[in-house]
């Protein structure tokens, strides 16, 4: 993106209307170098950069070869020019006093080579620039007067950007920016190399990069800002932060492909050079390379521990690690010292980590859940690569940015552990249910790669997650903190989700609930219909059934039609259960992904499916982001989520939009409507929901069997019984045809009990509080 509106004229003090000439001269730019190396050298298609000497050699290529030049490119040579002539001259009357005449120079190179370049192209048609030029403002015109009928599209307008802002206003014809002519049989798409040597776009390029840091800093203070004002869930800020940080590799790979730049003092140079050489007062705003200061001020705290070695670092951190608990952040615009020194201490948490994470703490919500830490850590381990300093810097800047927008977002102030006490507390609430399914019958088996050895390491590392004593800065930044409950609350869905399968206990209840239903032998039951409606696509394959119950509930356990080896011809196939669909419903293997539509993460939480995508997500899931996005229903209090997010002026609406603030604010209102949904899945605790459905088909199968067998037997063959009775019967709304295909009790028997355990229970019942 180029920069906004609002900051282009109030952070870096340039015009919109000057970026809007410059966008439209980088347009036909791009455009005509397109066709220059289309038709020209076919070895510089294989470049990634150009000079201008190389235009001049493609255009002298396309001269010889007689290369008849069409009316598109015609368009964009003179768009071009007179874009960058604007642009040259608004340098040249703006320049700072005691500037030589040749700061400019390059500037008005380019300006004079594209106009050179145009002028020998249009020779080779035995034409001078200029009848060439009216020749194709001729046909240009004959074509708009001829497409459409509108007489006002060729009225001259002309945006003045001469005194700072966008008055329009009429010009003389020749002076006028034409329309553009229809692109019939002009191929301008593909590689494009990029032009170099050229300070005027290297300078709105790198200013646009610094802007793009910028606004994702920007989205991530005010997305704590409003999760520490309540107006967003916290899961949602730590969401938030993880794409900024993915967003951020992206664009440092950007800096570093384009510009060379690899680190922030690298940065601060490079742009000090470049503003130096557009000699530009209105280019230099009052405090200048806000964001690139506080990256390098990082990096050079980085650099300076870097060259010590990493047994004094971790030493010293150690021995200060008690003082660390009494830092006292500071915001306001005064807090630059301030932040230098968290910083620091930042640094040495991270220094001293390095040794107890490794060492001591083997769990994965510490080793995986923790951000920055593991690049850092590389970083200061490995003295022969530098190249991931800058990705470090803007991870240590986000970090505390987003914990003082979180601690200042309100009065009275939140404390400093406040996260960290929140993540713990999601662990201690977590070990009981987990404790509750252990000790149930239905896990008998510790055998090696059954769920019930899976959920025992899960409640051990809950319980070192929450023995481990860590309140320093690190551990209790809204981030970490944050990040450590996202990892949880993952795990707890993973294993949660296969709970959900296992053993075919709640599905059974519910597809038994669906007959119930549509034979009206029972009520709604709130509970039971929030499930069906939120786990619709793994329930009920193909859409809640009317008919074909069997088929439906076969399909859910994993059934496929199998068809007999000796005749092929119709009836002769059953559905049939595969090995291993039946070994992951007993608990068994662990399917991961799409392995097995039951545990499809696409399908079951968006939350766990963006994360899954490290946080850059998909065409496909942008679609589903999108559309959850345009139908959120905001609080009326809360008008940042009312408004929908619009795009900036150089953009337009896209989807994925380019525009990454645009992009991050969308998908933070998108998971603000998932996660607020009380059938968010995320929210779920699965293992309270697994009880109750156990406890529902204990008590069915013993009464339904009555004396004739052992009791606690959980047998399911009173939801087949009931599942083929209703295929045999007509569903009209009649319960007596039902009772007749089946044991004459067992529809009472069903509906009685399940009245009587969740008859007035609801889904925010079985919500996680502490998430």
């Amino acid at each position: 993106m180029f920069l906004s509106p609002i900051a282009s004229q109030q952070s870096s003090g340039i015009t919109r209307g000057l970026f809007d000439v410059y966008l439209s001269y980088k347009q036909d730019t791009k455009a005509i170098i397109s066709w220059l190396v289309n038709h020209g050298d076919p070895f510089a298609s294989c470049s990634q950069r150009l000079s201008v000497r190389d235009l001049f050699h493609l255009a002298k290529v396309i001269r010889n070869n007689a290369v008849e030049m069409p009316d598109i490119i015609h368009f964009h040579f003179r768009q071009a020019i007179k874009a960058r002539t604007q642009m040259t001259k608004v340098f040249r009357r703006d320049s700072v006093q005691q500037v030589d005449d040749d700061s400019n120079s390059s500037h008005e190179f380019f300006t004079a080579s594209l106009t050179k370049i145009y002028a020998e192209l249009c020779e080779c048609c035995g034409k001078p620039a200029d009848v060439c030029d009216r020749d194709s403002h001729a046909r240009i015109s004959k074509d708009v007067t001829a497409n459409t009928s509108n007489r006002f599209t060729t009225l001259p307008l002309e945006v003045d950007i001469s005194n700072g802002t966008d008055n329009i206003r009429s010009v003389p014809q020749e002076g006028r920016l034409h329309a553009s002519p229809k692109k019939e049989n002009i191929e301008l798409a593909g590689h494009c190399p990029r032009l170099i040597g050229d300070s005027l776009s290297d300078a709105f390029e790198l200013r646009k990069e610094i802007q793009e840091i910028d606004d994702l800093f920007a989205v991530a203070t005010d997305t704590w800002t409003l999760a520490g004002q309540g107006q967003i869930p916290f899961i949602v800020a730590i969401m938030v932060s993880q794409a900024v940080y993915a967003e951020s590799d992206v664009n440092l790979r950007r800096l570093n492909s384009n510009f060379g730049i690899s680190n922030p003092a690298q940065l601060a140079s490079r742009f000090a050079t470049l503003q130096e050489s557009m000699a530009l007062s209105v280019v230099q705003p009052e405090d200048p390379n806000t964001i690139v200061r506080d990256l390098d001020r990082t990096w050079q705290q980085l650099l300076a521990m870097k060259n010590r070695p990493v047994s004094q670092v971790t030493e010293n951190a150690t021995a200060s690690s008690r003082v660390n608990s009494s830092f006292i952040l500071r915001g306001g615009s005064h807090s630059t010292s301030n932040d230098t020194e968290a910083i620091a201490w930042l640094l040495r948490d991270v220094a001293r980590h390095l040794v107890t994470l490794t060492k001591t703490m083997q769990t994965n919500f510490y080793r995986i859940g923790s951000p920055v830490w593991a690049d850092v850590g590389y970083f200061l381990t490995h003295s022969e690569d530098i190249g991931g300093g800058f990705f470090c810097s803007f991870g240590l800047e986000l970090l505390l940015k987003s914990y003082k927008s979180y601690l200042f977002a309100s009065e009275p102030r939140k404390q400093p552990s406040s996260c960290r006490l929140r993540a713990l507390r999601f662990a201690q609430e977590a070990i009981p249910n987990i404790v509750a399914v252990l000790n149930n019958p239905t896990m008998p088996c510790r055998c090696p790669d059954t769920l019930a050895i899976h959920l025992e390491q899960l409640q051990e590392d809950l319980e070192q997650f929450l023995g481990t004593k860590e309140f320093d800065l690190y551990f209790q930044s809204s981030w970490v903190s944050g990040s450590h409950m996202l990892e949880i609350s993952e795990a707890l869905f993973y294993y949660g989700l296969r709970l959900f399968s296992y053993r075919n206990y709640v599905s059974s209840v519910l597809h038994v609930y669906n007959v119930l239903r549509l034979f009206n032998i029972l009520s709604p039951v709130a509970l039971l219909d929030s499930l069906c409606n939120a786990f619709s696509g793994i329930l009920f394959p193909g859409g809640r059934p009317k008919r074909h119950f069997k088929s439906s509930y076969l399909r859910h356990k994993g059934g496929r039609l199998h068809f007999h080896s000796h005749n092929h011809d119709s009836g002769c196939h059953s559905m049939a259960v595969p090995a291993h669909t039946a070994k992951a419903t007993a608990g068994f293997g662990l399917p991961h992904g799409d392995d097995d539509p039951r545990f499809n993460y696409k399908k079951t939480s968006l939350i766990y499916h963006i994360k899954e995508q490290g946080y850059l997500p998909d065409p496909p899931t942008w679609d589903q982001i999108l559309r959850i996005a345009s139908n959120s229903q905001s609080p009326p209090d809360s008008p940042t989520l009312a408004e929908k997010p619009k795009p900036c002026s150089h953009h337009r609406y896209k989807s994925p939009p380019d525009c990454p603030r645009e992009r991050l604010t969308t998908l933070r209102n998108a998971l603000t409507s998932s996660f607020n949904d009380p059938l968010c899945s995320a929210r779920i605790n699965f293992f309270a929901i697994y009880l109750e459905f156990e406890r529902i088909v204990s008590r069915i199968s013993d009464e339904y069997h009555g004396d004739d067998t052992k009791t606690g037997q959980r047998c399911l063959c009173f939801a087949e019984n009931l599942i083929a009775a209703a295929d045999r019967s007509k569903v009209n709304g009649k319960s007596e045809r039902l009772k007749y295909y089946c044991c004459k009790e067992l529809p009472e028997i069903c509906e009685r009990i399940i009245r009587e355990e969740v008859g007035g229970k609801r889904i925010e019942q079985f919500l996680w509080t502490a998430l």
